[in-house]
């Protein structure tokens, strides 16, 4: 066993001792367990037995879990000062709606769009501006500027798996066979509009030279 481990299970040994009037050996277990799930949310184990009610216990548990997932997802885990603050369950309700309508919001055009593909870290929806006669938007929901900012903050396996899902998106629009272009802009030059990290899936038709060969000042 590693020093780190080591330590680790002191915690976990610490947290049980601290918390074994409030929870059966079950429930204790069960938040040991949703710990380790988490990568390096170790620290938060007293704050989960300070805000799970026994009582309402499966389903505060996975609240305050999803909490530390979205964050953990977009590379912002909560310091303690900052996590203490929430004593209780509906204020934790309250951040994860608020950080949901604050991804959506970054997107201005998801409550008017058909979404076409949808699970826990991606969103694709029909752009209700097309550029071509099919375009789809693709963006991850975590909070990344552009794709510099999204391939350095997020972890490696979810940068995969945006991608496979845009591919996956693709086939499911069928346009793999006839061919489709994937565009993401980054900054003032290449014309970013909204400050969030998205891609652009357009087909349709023939889409022509994404640049003019040669041209090296006219602005698009």
């Amino acid at each position: 066993m590693s020093l780190v481990q080591i330590i680790l299970e002191g915690r976990k040994e610490d947290f049980a001792k601290k918390f074994s009037n409030k929870f059966t050996e079950e429930q204790l277990r069960a938040i040991i367990d949703k710990s380790d799930v988490l990568p390096g949310q170790h620290k938060y184990l007293n704050f989960l037995g300070k805000v799970v009610n026994p009582k309402n216990f499966n389903a505060d548990l996975n609240i305050v879990v999803k909490l530390l997932e979205k964050f953990s997802t977009v590379s912002q885990n909560l310091s303690l000062k900052d996590i203490n603050q929430y004593d209780k369950i509906s204020t934790l309700k309250k951040v994860l709606d608020d950080y949901d309508n604050r991804i959506r919001r970054e997107i201005k055009t998801v409550d008017d769009a058909d979404v076409v593909y949808e699970d826990d870290l991606v969103l694709a929806f029909n752009d209700i501006s097309k550029a071509a006669p099919i375009h789809i938007l693709v963006i991850p929901k975590g909070e990344f500027t552009n794709f510099v900012d999204f391939v350095q903050k997020a972890k490696s396996d979810e940068v995969a798996d945006f991608f496979k899902k845009v591919s996956k998106i693709a086939k499911k629009a069928d346009i793999k066979k006839e061919g489709f272009r994937i565009i993401s802009n980054i900054g003032d030059n290449a014309h970013q509009t909204v400050e969030h990290f998205h891609v652009h899936i357009l087909a349709g038709r023939k889409l022509g030279p994404l640049l003019v060969s040669g041209d090296t000042n006219s602005s698009l």
